[in-house]
């Protein structure tokens, strides 16, 4: 095993021996949401026209429980680390948090416009929310209140990621830069400039020594220690595309956290690509249309929908 030349990333490469890829029925329309629960062993998705999200068996594709309770479509969810909750944004105005195992609401988080993203602590006791007002709000999962809100985003709140040490959170925004801050007080640790775009998403490593994001031309790697940027990689070095349409990055994360030492990236161009951090391509994954949710799993597991409302899977070895 081998480790990475740059920057602080410990994490150790483990070798992609080979994989299971399939594909599970999906949506009647684009899959607008996906996530894949922490045992890896069923996934929640939604269509762009769902105000219910549905759990389904991520082996079979079959639905297992219905999520009732939004009243406009589903924006983004998440699954709490000890796979007792759910929390859903929505179009509504609203986060909803829930019973995971009995599909039962437990609360209803009001927010002033729509709420667009979501994560929870790695100990399961709070969940934060970025939302259309340029706010992220820090929620006390037991006590169901409000307890921290980060005002210093100019621009709407598009994605956001806890920190797995609990102590930082990373936004990403409309305004072009990621923010790290403390999950405690609110203050800003690292702005992190150098997008030239609206930040799509954001993911931390396990070892939370890095996170991963991009815009639609830069897929970027970041320093969580010194705010710097450690590697970009422009959309147009790794694309399949043949045609002279606009490339783009849509989504990334960093891959499931037995093979956490490598990045996944989706392209416009019907592609998945898990990646090297020096940028290599080891795995290309093609998809019937365009791809706009992802999810990995905490062990060997991702999934992403697309446009056309299909599901895929793909299990790591």
């Amino acid at each position: 095993s081998t480790q990475s030349t740059w920057g602080n990333y410990p994490l150790s490469e483990r070798f992609v021996h080979s994989y299971d890829y399939y594909t599970l029925i999906g949506h009647s329309a684009r899959v607008k949401c996906l996530c894949i629960a922490p045992n890896e062993r069923y996934y929640v998705s939604s269509s762009t026209e769902d105000t219910t999200i549905v759990m389904h068996d991520l082996s079979t594709g079959k639905a297992i429980l219905s999520f009732l309770g939004h009243e406009d479509p589903i924006l983004s969810a998440c699954f709490s680390f000890d796979s007792k909750y759910l929390a859903t944004t929505s179009r509504d105005n609203t986060m909803i948090l829930w019973d995971a195992v009995i599909g039962q609401q437990i609360s209803v988080f009001g927010h002033d416009r729509v709420v667009i993203c979501c994560s929870f602590s790695r100990d399961s006791k709070y969940v934060v929310s970025g939302c259309q007002d340029k706010i992220c709000r820090k929620w006390d999962i037991r006590r169901r209140k409000e307890v921290l809100a980060y005002c210093e985003h100019e621009g709407i709140i598009v994605t956001i990621a806890y920190a797995p040490d609990g102590e930082h959170v990373c936004s990403g925004s409309a305004d072009k830069t990621l923010r790290i801050w403390n999950a405690s007080t609110g203050t800003t640790k690292f702005t992190l400039l150098g997008h030239k775009g609206i930040v799509l998403s954001c993911c931390y490593a396990q070892d939370g020594l890095s996170i991963v994001s991009n815009d639609e031309r830069a897929l970027m790697i970041w320093d969580t220690q010194s705010g710097q940027c450690r590697a970009t990689l422009d959309v147009t070095r790794i694309s399949q595309q043949k045609t002279p349409r606009m490339l783009a990055w849509t989504l990334c994360s960093y891959a499931p956290a037995q093979f956490g030492y490598y990045v996944v990236a989706v392209c416009n161009d019907r592609h998945l690509y898990i990646l090297h951090p020096d940028g290599r391509e080891l795995l290309t994954f093609y998809s019937k249309a365009p791809v706009y949710c992802l999810s990995c799993g905490l062990g060997r597991h991702l999934a992403f929908g697309d446009s056309n409302g299909n599901v895929y899977v793909v299990a790591l070895v």
